[in-house]
């Protein structure tokens, strides 16, 4: 008898230990875990362009999404134009 339990549910977190905030986010059904591991990127970057701290590092475990940040080189050049876009106005402050 076969108990797997498969899930198409996709979600993704954030957690900013400096501050205890944890920020999770539901996402579309059967997106992937790169779509999930940008997503979350984006969400840390969100937060750091609303609340400012005086300085962020971001850490990410998807060598798969860190690669694509450092190559612009995607199949969701959608979700890295929106990493580049937050980034630039982070700079711009």
């Amino acid at each position: 008898m076969d108990l797997k339990i498969q899930s198409e549910h996709v979600g993704t977190g954030v957690y900013i230990p400096e501050f205890d905030v944890a920020i999770c986010k539901r996402i579309n059904n059967r997106l992937s875990v790169f779509t999930a591991e940008i997503t979350a990127i984006i969400l840390g970057l969100q937060w750091v362009e609303e609340v400012r701290p005086e300085r962020v590092v971001i850490c990410s475990d998807s060598t798969a999404a860190l690669r694509s940040l450092i190559s612009k080189e995607t199949v969701r050049a959608d979700l890295l134009l929106e990493v580049s876009l937050i980034m630039l106005r982070l700079q711009s402050l």
